[in-house]
């Protein structure tokens, strides 16, 4: 998706209505989840690549349990 795809897209949404419905999907997961969520997270670490030795770049994704608003990290 193009940056100006992304900014139509938020030009012609209501605010309003959008919250709404974002909100109404939020509640939706918890409930269905009872509150347990699991947030993940990945990035990739720049320069950490070595195309002379036909090495990648690292890789790394960390995920959150969150329980009743406690949260641990796993890595």
């Amino acid at each position: 998706m193009t940056e100006k795809s992304i900014d139509y897209f938020f030009e012609k949404i209501n605010p309003n209505e959008f919250q709404n419905s974002f909100m109404h999907w939020i509640e939706s997961v918890t409930e269905l989840t009872k509150g347990q969520v699991i947030a993940i997270d990945g990035k990739t670490l720049r320069r950490s690549h070595d195309k002379s030795n036909d090495k990648k770049a690292i890789h790394m994704i960390s995920a959150w349990a969150f329980i009743a608003g406690l949260g641990s990290t796993i890595e």
